[in-house]
């Protein structure tokens, strides 16, 4: 019994570091300003660019499973992310920390996939879908704490924050320990193959695609944003938005935990309403003069996050047949991670124009605008049968 847990935690604990590419968020506005020869964007991009690099090695690790076992492959993902990820503690090189950042990416995409998949290896029914739940939420918690602790170690300068990534280093040794290889599957048969062949692309796939790029934008439009927003604003410091993006991420968590009663009672209405949570969002934020005011803000966008994703997901794999499953969600999942790497550049879009009496109050403002007029769409959209097409 003892083993068991041990082995369920031991999973479970290497999600713990998953989305925690941007836990060192609150540390933008001192980098921004020791690294003041070079611009905004490409500051930010530290941010970021772990996303591109998690793209390229999620369609990697499959084959890098395949020659030295799922084990061995998350064990190198893990040691690769906690080495990058605590290297900006040892050097200020701006062209280190972006090859540190890439690394960190890399890290995380050989074990992304597996994280899910290793699961449904060990565990079957209820036991593994309870589990793929919790894994979602380990996700959330580590997020939430490693942004907290970071903010907490800015203190020390912006390079300690960096520090956080030393969590690595006890999950290896807890993986390493108490999760055994996954048993060999039997080889594919060549009529599953077949089938598998015929998945293709469908028009609602890409138009869901197309869909989450552009939300990834604007939900880092407070994560990246965030901290500079708050300290030009004199409301508070890095170290207090550290605090409330851990905030963030700990109603992100509460609410994918709730995701099945939410959609049990709202259904189709639930991607129209998640729009309007983030555009109020993006709004209290903008109009906040106290920190508990964004501090709600910030929650009301984790919210948002964790309602439209999994939304998203589901609906457009309810509407392919079992073949294209894999495909769409690997689709979706490749536009979601390139949104997030390009947010800057969005960012810095919607910063050229507005009403704002600057160009930081135009990204929050603009934000705000086209998420309310996606509500707005969708909510039309949700009157009809379904919320986009039903090509099934």
């Amino acid at each position: 019994m003892r083993k068991t847990w041990l082995m369920k935690l031991s999973l479970l604990s290497i999600s713990l570091v998953l989305t925690s590419n941007t836990a060192i968020a609150s540390a933008l506005p001192m980098m921004l300003g020791y690294f003041n020869d070079q611009s905004a964007s490409s500051v930010e991009l530290l941010m970021t660019i772990p996303q591109l690099t998690v793209v390229i090695f999620i369609a990697l690790s499959s084959l890098i499973a395949k020659s030295i076992g799922q084990k061995k492959t998350v064990l190198l993902g893990l040691l690769l992310a906690g080495v990058a990820g605590v290297l900006p503690v040892f050097t200020a090189n701006f062209y280190l920390l972006m090859i540190s950042r890439a690394a960190l990416g890399a890290g995380f995409g050989l074990f992304n996939s597996l994280a899910v998949s290793m699961i449904s290896e060990f565990f079957e029914g209820e036991e593994a879908a309870t589990l793929i739940g919790f894994q979602s939420a380990f996700q959330g918690l580590g997020a939430a704490v490693m942004t907290f602790t970071a903010g907490r170690l800015l203190t020390f300068g912006w390079q300690k924050a960096f520090l956080v990534y030393l969590i690595t280093i006890p999950i290896i040794f807890l993986f390493m320990a108490f999760v055994p290889e996954p048993s060999k599957k039997k080889e594919t048969t060549s009529s599953e193959k077949e089938t598998a062949a015929k998945g293709t692309l469908r028009p609602t796939t890409v138009m869901y695609g197309i869909l989450i790029f552009f939300l990834c934008i604007f939900y880092m439009i407070v994560v990246v944003k965030l901290s500079t927003f708050i300290v030009t604003e004199n409301l508070g410091t890095e170290s207090d938005a550290g605090t409330l993006l851990s905030f963030m991420q700990i109603a992100n968590m509460v609410a994918g935990f709730l995701f099945g009663l939410i959609y049990k009672g709202l259904k189709r209405w639930t991607l129209p309403i998640s729009f309007f949570i983030m555009a109020a969002s993006l709004f209290l934020i903008l109009t906040a003069n106290h920190l508990w005011m964004i501090g709600i803000g910030a929650a009301l966008n984790g919210i948002a996050f964790a309602l439209f994703v999994p939304y998203i997901f589901n609906d457009a794999t309810r509407l392919v047949p079992q073949s294209a499953k894999a495909s769409t969600t690997s689709f979706i999942l490749v536009l979601a991670n390139i949104g997030n790497f390009v947010s800057p550049y969005g960012h810095q879009l919607l910063e050229t124009f507005g009403i704002g009496s600057d160009a930081l109050q135009n990204i929050f403002i603009n934000g705000c605008i086209l998420m309310t007029g996606l509500g707005i769409l969708f909510l039309l959209l949700a009157f009809k049968k379904d919320p986009l097409p039903n090509e099934a």
